[in-house]
């Protein structure tokens, strides 16, 4: 069933302003596959005064301003839960970055101990990586783990190098916005209970955006798109990232939405020192915070001795310092209480305070009881440049499952892996207890020309020592069907040429084709038993010719079958004594293998295992 509709009108808004390119693109296709009821963003300066709700007629509407600042954010959990003890009731909730997933999840209607429980009970060494969890990537792309361990990975076109849109992977962040919005993330945010905002940042215009007529998933995605951390995404036409840069503490928005009252959650954006400036992502924390530092110190100055300013005492806690979690939201709660004298003025009867919880929870309640289902569920991948590309074989849930968190979070991840997306939008068709849901895989900037490069470096410590420098390059989405060619390519100890087609029989299909052909040499050392020294050094060929028809096993696991043709040759070179021989072969072969391991390198959970069967039809 769908949430009630909320009692207060839906602001006007500003005229949108088109994007050319790919981004015009999307909007124009996520117009065509979902129709909306109006503009999907509004600017914050177009939004008028709102009247109170009924439920406030007889005290001043009361906004609740949160700062943004990562990790720090989780000072705001602290602070609603004293809020909650104190029964405060808030109207309208604005925040930016994680206060805007904080701010976003209790409009929503979370409860706020679920919150808490999640938060800390979240492993954000998994979410903060620079990729989806191997586990979670396609059995291909553990593959190229096995060719070049590392984990420097470029785009590469007729336009140069492209680098990732973020630091970290999108997928697993998204993953723990649904979960802490389990049954709104995809309600509508003038559809909440309460008045919510959250601010984003025009990334082409520098404006402030407040996304207004899309899903509350969407508009908290929107805001915490810190630049250089994670990918900004594009809603109407408009790359929209973290809305830190222009209005950490929007306190003045509050205001325009009608508050007489504010209480502003400053969780500060302390600088860093030298240290941070040594890499990308430390440089992009420092501009940000001293962007975020000016524009907060400009909302300050908006409040007024009727508000109340709440300011965690966080100490050098950083952007990402996650492992501080209780900590933090202990500390949010301190200073929430330090506030208590005036807060308590603005306390409401017992009986007030539970018409005010039923109403901000009854929709998220209702819906966690009774989910809608998916009528028919359509997949759309879109391309770099904003045009659909080919559709994809069945879908990753089926028609009549609920709509819940997970299942949107499974469905995303699987096209993630299986489409090589960056993300993942989600839209919602009709109302009502079934509904079609629309999935959107955004191609990743590596998608279609992935650049892997890597060195190889072993020693004994006594006799020998390689070097081998490695590069893997891949071209992704060659036809309809999701053809990739990838190369290998080494150079030193180990000299080697490997180059595959991958056809699949068809888009999303897990039958495939695959040939092969590849080139190795390298030198082999003999030492005698009794000096230890070098006694020979052989010099060996070897090519290979293989044609392979596979099949993709769950998600782990791949099998193929097929023939190939070896041949190898070797010499003695040192010393140059004239020995050589070879031997050529044609065989039929079998494969499976089965990869779950976390790392690579260094594993601590999983199993990798493989096994094969080869039979010789003859040699020369």
């Amino acid at each position: 069933m769908s949430p009630p509709a909320a009692p207060h009108p839906t602001p006007a808004v500003a005229p949108k302003r088109q994007c050319g390119g790919w981004r015009l693109g999307l909007a124009t296709l996520l117009l065509a596959l979902v129709s909306t009821t109006g503009p999907a963003l509004a600017a914050n300066e177009a939004v008028p005064p709102q009247p109170p709700h009924p439920s406030t007629a007889q005290r001043p509407p009361v906004a609740l301003v949160l700062s943004g600042g990562g990790a720090r954010g989780l000072a705001h959990i602290g602070v609603l839960r004293v809020l909650e003890e104190m029964r405060v009731p808030v109207d309208i909730v604005v925040g930016t970055s994680f206060g805007a997933l904080v701010g976003g999840a209790y409009a929503g209607g979370a409860d706020v101990t679920e919150l808490e429980r999640l938060v800390l009970a979240t492993d954000w060494n998994r979410v903060l990586q620079d990729r989806p969890p191997r586990d979670a990537l396609r059995y291909r792309q553990r593959e190229d783990d096995t060719l070049v361990s590392s984990r420097l990975e470029l785009g590469l076109s007729r336009s140069g190098l492209t680098l990732p849109s973020g630091a970290f992977a999108s997928g697993e962040v998204e993953r723990v916005l649904r979960q802490m919005t389990p049954s709104t993330s995809l309600v509508q945010v003038q559809q909440l209970p309460i008045v919510y905002r959250a601010v984003a940042t025009d990334m082409l215009s520098g404006e402030m955006v407040t996304p207004v007529n899309v899903t509350l998933f969407t508009a908290m995605r929107a805001s915490m798109a810190v630049p250089g951390a994670f990918a900004p995404i594009t809603v109407d036409g408009r790359v929209l990232g973290d809305g830190g840069l222009v209005r950490n503490l929007p306190v003045d928005l509050a205001r325009q939405l009608g508050a007489e009252r504010v209480i502003a959650v400053n969780l500060g954006t302390p600088l860093g020192g030298p240290e941070v400036l040594g890499d990308a992502l430390g440089m992009a924390q420092q501009m940000i915070a001293i962007l975020t530092e000016q524009n907060v110190q400009r909302s300050l100055q908006e409040l007024t001795p009727n508000d109340v300013l709440v300011v965690p005492e966080l100490g050098g806690a950083s952007f990402l310092d996650f492992n501080r979690a209780r900590h933090n939201i202990e500390a949010g709660a301190a200073a929430a209480r330090a506030q208590a004298q005036r807060l308590a003025s603005w306390s409401v009867p017992p009986e007030a305070w539970a018409e005010y919880r039923r109403r901000r929870t009854e929709g998220h309640t209702a819906l966690a009881a009774s989910p809608p289902t998916a009528a028919a569920v359509r997949v759309q991948p879109i391309g770099r440049d904003g045009q659909a590309r080919p559709g994809w074989v069945g879908a990753p849930l089926a028609a009549g499952e609920a709509l819940t968190a997970q299942t949107l979070s499974d469905a995303a991840a699987r096209l993630t892996r299986e489409l090589d997306a960056e993300r993942v939008d989600t839209a919602i068709a009709g109302d009502g207890p079934s509904r079609e849901l629309v999935l959107l895989p955004i191609a990743s900037p590596l998608a279609s020309s992935r650049l892997r490069l890597g060195v190889d470096l072993s020693t004994d410590f006594a006799r020998s020592s390689e070097l081998t420098l490695s590069g893997l390059y891949t071209l992704g989405g060659l036809n309809q069907a999701g053809a990739e060619w990838r190369s290998l390519l080494r150079a030193g100890t180990v000299n080697e040429v490997l180059t595959e087609w991958y056809q699949p029989v068809g888009a999303g299909s897990p039958w495939f084709g695959s040939a092969r052909v590849g080139y190795r040499k390298n030198g082999a050392t003999v030492y005698d038993d009794e000096t230890g020294r070098a006694s020979l050094l052989v010099s060996v060929s070897s090519g290979i010719a293989s044609l392979a028809l596979g099949r993709q096993l769950l998600d782990n696991a791949q099998a193929r079958m097929g023939l190939q043709h070896r041949w190898l040759r070797g010499r003695v070179t040192v010393p140059d004594i004239g020995a050589s021989g070879g031997v050529n072969e044609l065989s039929a072969f079998g494969e499976i293998g089965y990869d779950t391991l976390d790392s690579l390198g260094f594993p601590t959970r999983g199993l990798l295992l493989s096994a094969s069967y080869e039979r010789f039809a003859g040699t020369a």
